[in-house]
């Protein structure tokens, strides 16, 4: 038989002490273990293992996590600028490039294109032979940029006939001189005070009136930009308009053109015909 005491209910105590369980031996039964520890738990598989194993699975599918719009990567560019090393090794090029040719033309211009512009690089060139720019001549913006040139084209190894400058025209101003004191040569100092605004320097030896006669007849061709002004009349009819959609309607009245929508499409208002 097996016995199990108790507290006495009738008696409150702050905290009851648990039942103490009696062990009643039988026949052929043995004693509970008293051993608390925790039975060992199963080998953890490896990542290759649980890899393997999902492989085998056909309904497996690899979780892909989706790419956080957050994080997002930003180009981190600097450009160094220009040293006084720089700027004295252009002023050098300018003196230089001035003193090796026979006349000095300064030219302005008006929505600079590179590619309009290689076409007056390619002109000046020795002998016009027409080769192709290589990269160390490409065009430059920066502070005192310098292009054209070459190195002598299709004669001799002497300096080549034509050379052009762009480049921020203080810099130049420093390199022709600004006053009688420190101008390269005679009326240089002339020049100088020119030298503002969208200018270049045009450093040649071939004769004046071929090159007078190209600045007057250079003229390119470009799509017009924002800001620019019309240089001829033009006549818009509702053909032109035809083939635009009728969610520009309002683009255009903001442009002072009387349109509206008739049949899906966009027409003068009145049926002008013209405007």
């Amino acid at each position: 038989a097996c016995l199990l005491s108790f507290p006495p209910t009738n008696e409150r105590l702050p905290t009851a002490p648990p039942a103490t369980e009696h062990f009643c031996p039988s026949e052929g039964s043995d004693p509970p273990s008293t051993d608390r520890t925790p039975p060992p738990s199963p080998p953890q598989s490896t990542p290759r293992e649980r890899e393997r194993r999902e492989e085998g699975n056909i309904n497996y599918r690899p979780t892909i996590m989706p790419k956080s719009k957050r994080a997002q990567l930003v180009h981190l560019t600097q450009t160094s600028k220009k040293t006084r090393e720089h700027k004295s090794a252009v002023v050098n090029d300018v003196r230089d490039a001035i003193d090796s040719h026979d006349s000095l033309y300064l030219f302005s211009y008006e929505n600079m294109r590179s590619d309009k512009f290689k076409k007056m690089r390619m002109h000046f060139r020795d002998g016009g032979d027409g080769k192709v720019v290589s990269e160390s001549d490409e065009m430059s913006d920066d502070e005192g940029g310098e292009s054209g040139g070459g190195g002598g084209g299709g004669g001799g190894g002497g300096a080549p006939s034509s050379r052009v400058f762009l480049g921020k025209n203080k810099l130049l101003q420093l390199a022709m001189g600004r006053t009688p004191e420190d101008e390269q040569h005679d009326n240089l100092r002339r020049v100088s005070a020119l030298t503002k605004g969208s200018v270049g320097l045009l450093v040649t030896s071939r004769p004046r009136n071929e090159v007078l006669q190209y600045f007057s007849e250079l003229s390119e061709e470009d799509y017009a930009r924002a800001g620019c002004v019309a240089s001829r009349t033009v006549t818009v009819t509702d053909e032109d308009l035809f083939k635009y959609p009728s969610s520009m309607t309002e683009q255009f009245r903001k442009l002072g053109m009387p349109v509206e929508v008739k049949e899906g499409r966009v027409a003068l208002v009145g049926g002008g015909g013209e405007y």
